[in-house]
């Protein structure tokens, strides 16, 4: 009887430290997972950017007069569509009568638009900036996008750019300015253009208030 007892105690001394060891590999192993995952995370290659362009470059305006952002921008917009031998001053008169030096809204613009194409090309305005996914979409499908400025301030002035390139993993977006003698491009973040940026034609602060695109 007393040699059974002690095999007994020996058994479950044995069976107790087979799970201690087991517990202790249960704990190695998942501290090796957690540092392979760590080092692993390390090592993630980052997405790359991809950039959206409509190449605008070859139609790029500047304005024939002092107002007339809005009617190079819609030449631009047009143009890029399209082949045409309607250019702003066109569309001026159109939306005028005669080729005064008259600044324009987005339904002037939309309307010089859809002149200067022969209306071949279906556009769309809004009175409020488009939301980001679809700065994308309308860039990433080859249509550039018109956006109007409204200044900051009542000393400020009203502008027209295209936006005519989109990057969407830095939320950049690029801004072809046709202002006289001073034709550029600028790159801004999206959230810029809705909280309000300084624009490098001088004039001052802005926003994007509206827009005219291709449907």
């Amino acid at each position: 009887m007393p040699l059974i007892y002690y095999q007994i105690i020996k058994i479950k001394k044995g069976l107790k430290n087979m799970l201690k060891i087991n517990n202790l590999m249960k704990k190695f192993i998942s501290i090796v997972l957690i540092v392979i995952i760590l080092a692993c995370s390390l090592f993630v290659i980052p997405a790359d950017a991809t950039t959206y362009d409509v190449y605008l470059s070859r139609f790029e305006q500047e304005s024939g007069m002092t107002a007339w952002c809005w009617a190079a921008c819609a030449e631009m917009l047009a143009r890029n569509q399209v082949s045409t031998s309607r250019r702003q001053r066109d569309g001026v008169i159109y939306v005028y009568g005669s080729a005064i030096n008259e600044a324009g809204n987005s339904l002037d613009t939309k309307k010089a638009s859809d002149y200067i194409s022969n209306n071949s090309i279906s556009t769309i305005r809004g009175d409020v900036p488009l939301i980001e996914s679809a700065v994308k979409t309308k860039i990433s499908s080859g249509y550039p996008i018109i956006a109007g400025i409204s200044g900051l301030s009542s000393n400020d002035y009203f502008h027209a750019f295209v936006i005519d390139q989109y990057t969407d993993t830095t939320s950049k977006v690029r801004l072809v300015d046709p202002w006289i003698g001073n034709t550029s491009r600028y790159s801004y973040n999206y959230s810029d253009l809705l909280i309000g940026w300084s624009y490098i034609t001088g004039w001052g602060n802005g926003f994007w208030y509206w827009y005219v695109s291709i449907v």
